[in-house]
């Protein structure tokens, strides 16, 4: 749960995140969803599973030129 003392908004500028709370919190929804299909058995790791945006952002790869690669 959020405390009170985290911001609730962030401010974008040069395509960084001013608030690390916020950083956290969606590094660990990725997190989340990459490990989903390990957790179903599909993979051994989420890298391995096609239809994850993991092995790009692992990779540094660009084939999925729609994602945003964040740093974290």
């Amino acid at each position: 749960m959020r405390s009170s003392a985290q911001p609730l908004l962030v401010f974008f500028t040069n395509n960084t995140f001013k608030t690390h709370s916020l950083l956290a919190a969606l590094m660990g929804k990725l997190d989340y969803i990459h490990n989903n299909p390990v957790k179903a058995g599909l993979c051994q790791h989420p890298w391995e599973y096609k239809y994850s945006s993991a092995g790009s952002y692992l990779k540094k790869d660009t084939t999925w030129n729609f994602l945003v690669h964040i740093d974290g």
